[in-house]
């Protein structure tokens, strides 16, 4: 049976991609590293293939030297994407890159389920609908059309279900919370009730 590779980040890059997804707004075009030094990102205003023309991609990483390119002038001026994406996207990026080097896996639908499992599993207070939308911009605008119908269907079923499975516990928490507070005031009355029994015997 093939055991199923799972993503843990180490703490300097979930800093870097909290850091630069919550001040991307702000950033200039340039480059940026993580502090300890192991990450970095290159906020471009267009991001060139080999030939250099502009790609259409919104983030992409080198294979070779494991340097994150980021769009900033879509990031800017789509309302559309936001940081929550950016920080999906950082984490995307890392995982391509692991799965090729590391565990010797090029599926990209590998690496979208990863890091859709690592977003849904560990970011409950980020949104599901923005990476939902920013999945959407980007093969909205990809010049490979092979894959892209099954690579979104895909990722919005994980997302679907992950979202579902929250709702459930949020009722599950609720439906505690109630019949805890029901329980409670139950109590109250019935030590209520006793307190005028007692009383009523002294008056007696």
């Amino acid at each position: 049976m093939k055991q199923e590779i799972k993503f843990t980040p180490d703490q300097t890059l979930l800093k870097f991609a909290e850091w630069f997804s919550s001040n991307y707004k702000k950033l200039p075009a340039g480059h940026y590293h993580s502090d300890p030094l192991g990450y970095s990102v290159r906020y471009l205003n267009r991001i060139l293939g080999d030939n250099g023309r502009a790609l259409p991609t919104l983030s992409r990483i080198s294979n070779r030297t494991g340097v994150i390119d980021i769009d900033r002038a879509e990031f800017m001026k789509n309302k559309k994407l936001t940081g929550d994406f950016i920080f999906h996207s950082i984490i995307w990026c890392v995982i391509k890159r692991k799965l090729q080097f590391d565990w010797g896996v090029e599926s990209i639908f590998e690496a979208d389920r990863m890091a859709i499992e690592y977003y849904t599993e560990t970011q409950p207070h980020r949104s599901k609908k923005d990476i939902a939308i920013g999945w959407l911009v980007q093969m909205g605008r990809s010049v490979d059309t092979s894959n892209i119908q099954d690579r979104y269907n895909a990722i919005k079923k994980q997302l679907l279900k992950a979202q579902s499975e929250e709702v459930k516990l949020k009722v599950t928490k609720l439906k505690s919370k109630k019949k805890k507070t029901l329980n409670n005031e139950i109590k109250s009355r019935a030590v209520k009730a006793n307190g005028r029994k007692g009383n009523s015997k002294r008056k007696g």
